[in-house]
């Protein structure tokens, strides 16, 4: 019985969009489409050396796309970086992080309340046994919660630049 390959945690390379508008007329079209409701979470220019940002895609964590764009021989060649958004990863760790603590005393509480044996133990018990019981599995349940994102993100990205490509009439290469 063969088991199934592991899907690759690094995504391979964006493509980008080949088009023949220069980089106003880029983020006018966009615009223009993402008003309309056809390229939600569209951001033109939100920076100095970007382009455009589309944002809100991806779970459980969502992701940003920034697009940057280089003009040559008369053509605009947009390239596309990946980035989760930092705030809600964070606030995830936090919680797993701060949740293994009240479990121990809560724990701890229950078991002397409804144990008559326990009581008998010194306090340090519970924390002996439960802290390697939770702990342990907090970065890995954080980590797993984070290939699942890029790798959600990874799909929805490409098909984000699909579209942006047809709403600008472009082709994609690489990738």
């Amino acid at each position: 019985m063969q088991s199934e390959p592991k899907p690759n945690i690094l995504p391979s390379p964006l493509p980008a969009v080949v088009c023949p508008l220069d980089e106003a007329a880029i983020v006018a079209r966009l615009d223009e489409a993402a008003r309309r409701g056809k390229l939600p979470g569209f951001a033109g220019a939100p920076r100095a050396g970007v382009l455009f940002t589309i944002t809100d895609f991806g779970t459980p964590f969502e992701s940003v796309l920034v697009a940057t764009a280089h003009r040559a021989e008369g053509v605009t060649r947009v390239t596309f970086k990946l980035r989760l958004k930092p705030l809600v990863p964070a606030v995830f760790a936090s919680a797993l992080v701060v949740t293994v603590w009240p479990g121990v005393w809560l724990t701890d509480s229950l078991l002397r309340t409804y144990s008559s044996w326990y009581m008998s133990l010194p306090d340090w018990v519970t924390y002996a046994w439960y802290l390697p019981l939770t702990a342990p599995f907090c970065p890995p349940a954080f980590m797993a919660a984070v290939r699942r994102s890029r790798a959600a993100a990874a799909v929805e990205a490409r098909e984000l630049i699909d579209k942006v490509a047809s709403l600008l009439g472009a082709h994609t290469e690489g990738a």
